[in-house]
This record gives structure tokens, sequence and C-alpha cells, in this order.
């Protein structure tokens, strides 16, 4: 019976775009639509493995409990979930009469995957800020913005955003969730009422939000950067010019905590640089989404571009292991199974070796 509906669909579809003289596409081509579940279902393996790497590694080390590691987890929490979701994605691609089962699951799936897309892009978003405030603002009020009740308040707003602007849209008959014929898929239905609008508000309110604060972020990191290295020069120039009164200085100075803070802040640029590079990846996989959305006749390549999102999901955990110091260090000692060797280790992780 769901096999006959959605070919019924697919008709509507169809008479549809012909009366309204609209592109006619309509994603048949069955070997590439195995090529897109294929990576839908590579996405979802790697991606769920990976990101799950990311959250027992900060459940086993204690120091990588901080701030801005808050928002890391969200981000893989939401990767996870979206990797659990997309298989259905591949189901509705690799049947060839339509969706086979109830069509509520299918509705049910797109909405879990757009709101936690939703909340992978404001998760990155909100990391580059908590990087602005470390990096350029006092301690003392750093720990004021991202203290245990305000982290409540800002993971919770990466999930709050998200359903409002993929969720309740169709809840109030703008746009519609479900199997969509047209790309033989679990996302907007192509033939609902007011789709067009629904469509404007997924690619303005999932993309450029947080692409703005994102791009103010790291440029205000950028010129505090330029700046506090330019003033260190012009210090160390003068310095230099007396060095009698420089041997003097140093002798009386605590070089222990001139040196100490120096480490601090060459420590967190680099974190803060590695987290760039996980923002780089988001630009590469979802830029391509985001236009195809806005530009009718870009059809053919939204299937792809879609594909390009949800592999973002798998490349986050390999940029941690390989870049942000830390996760690395952890990863090593999880992969090798070197359990006692973890740094700082968790209540946790002492019961589990025995060493409590």
């Amino acid at each position: 019976m769901d096999g006959v509906q959605y070919k019924a669909d697919n008709q509507t579809n169809e008479l549809f775009k012909h009366n309204t003289g609209e592109a006619s596409f309509v994603f048949h081509d069955y070997p590439q639509r195995a090529i897109v579940a294929s990576i839908f279902i590579i996405a979802s393996i790697v991606g769920t493995c990976g990101n799950s790497l990311v959250i027992l590694a900060v459940i086993l080390s204690r120091k990588l409990r901080n701030a801005t590691n808050a928002f890391v987890v969200n981000l893989s929490c939401a990767d996870i979930l979206t990797s659990l979701i997309i298989p259905w994605n591949a189901v509705a691609l690799l049947s060839r009469s339509g969706w086979p089962i109830s069509p509520w699951v299918c509705s049910w799936a797109a909405g879990v995957l757009f709101l936690c897309v939703g909340s992978s892009l404001y998760s990155m978003a909100l990391i580059g800020l908590n990087r602005l405030v470390l990096i350029t603002r006092p301690k003392q009020m750093y720990n004021q913005i991202y203290n245990d009740k305000t982290l409540i308040i800002w993971i919770g707003s990466t999930w709050i955003i998200p359903f409002c602007i993929a969720i309740v849209p169709p809840l109030c008959k703008i746009g519609s969730l479900g199997y969509n014929s047209k790309y033989s898929s679990c996302s907007a239905q192509s033939t609902a009422p007011h789709t067009d609008i629904y469509d404007a508000i997924m690619a303005l309110g999932l993309y450029p939000l947080p692409f703005v604060l994102i791009i103010i972020s790291y440029v205000k990191i950028f010129l505090y950067v330029r700046s506090h290295t330019r003033t260190m020069t012009v210090r160390v120039s003068k310095d230099a010019s007396n060095e009698a009164e420089k041997d003097m200085v140093v002798t009386i100075k605590d070089p222990n905590r001139s040196s100490t803070k120096d480490v601090f802040k060459k420590r967190q640029m680099q974190i803060t640089k590695n987290m760039f590079y996980v923002v780089c990846a988001y630009f590469v996989c979802f830029t391509p989404y985001g236009l195809c959305l806005l530009i009718d006749s870009s059809d053919p390549a939204i299937p792809y571009t879609a594909a390009l999102v949800l592999i973002n999901g798998c490349i986050n955990p390999f940029l941690y292991g390989t870049k942000h110091p830390m996760f690395k260090e952890v990863f090593k000692h999880m992969l090798r199974c070197n359990l006692n060797q973890i740094p700082e280790q968790s209540s946790l992780l002492r019961v589990f070796t025995g060493r409590n």
C-alpha cells in the first residue's frame, strides 16, 4: 500500500511541475541513488564510531573537561544522532517503489536529521565564540560567561534554535517533513504547501547565522593576536635597547609567572587554530548545500551536496585526533587499550581499572 501511495505522490509531483512550468528533475537514476546511499552508510558507520570516541575520551579523562569541550561533546552528540538517522535515507534511496514502511518513520527521521544538523552548526559557532572570549577577555569574565549554569543555556540554545527553524514551520503547515519522491529521501516534501518558504527558512536560518558568528569570532581572534604580537615585539625591542636594564628586570621579575602566562596563551592559540580546521571543514561541507537550497536550477546537485553535509560529522573526530593535542593523547591510549596511561583519569575510569 505504501509503495502504491508514493507512486501516486510521484505522479502528482510530475503533474504539479508540468502545470507550473518548473524543471522536471526527479532523482530516478538508480546507480546514482545507490552511490549516494553507499556514502550515507559509510558516513553513518564512521561518524558513529568517531564521535563515540570523542565522547568517551571526555568521560575517561578529566583533562578534557572544560567549557570548550562541553560544546565539542554537544557537537559529537548531534553528529552521532545524525549518523544513526541517515541509514533511513539510504533505505529510501535504495527502495525502487517509494518509501517501503510507515510514512511517519520517514517524517520522524527527517525532523531529527534537520534538528541534529542544525545543532551541529550552532555548536561550531559557539565554539568559535568561546575561543574568542577565552583569548581576548580576562579569565574572570570568561568564568562568569561560561560557568556550569550558563553552559546549560548555551548548549540548550544549540537545540532550541534549530528546533524553531526546522520543526516549528511544518507544525504550522509551512512545508512538511516526510518522504520526498523528487529526491527519494526523508526530508522536506516537495509537493507540500509553502515548500519554497520552508526551504528559504532552512537555508537562511541554519547557515548564515552560524556563518556570521564564526567569521566574526575568528577575525577578532586574528586581529587580537596580531595586535598582541606587535605589542610584544615593541616591548622586546625597548628591553633590548638597554641590556643592563633588561638584565636587572629579568633578575627582579619572577620568570615563572611570565613564562607560565606565555605558555598558556601559546597553548590556547594552538587549540584555537585546531578548532579553526573544524570550521574550515564546516564551510567546505555546508556551503554547497546552502547555495543549492537557494538556487532553483541546482536540483540535480542536491543529493550529492546533502551527502557532503553528512560527511562533515565524520571529519570532526579525525581533526580532533590529529590536530588537538589533548584529544590526540587520550585517543592514542584508548586505541592502544592503554587505559592506565590516560592522563588525569576520571573516577569512572579509576574504578574500571581498579585504582580506587
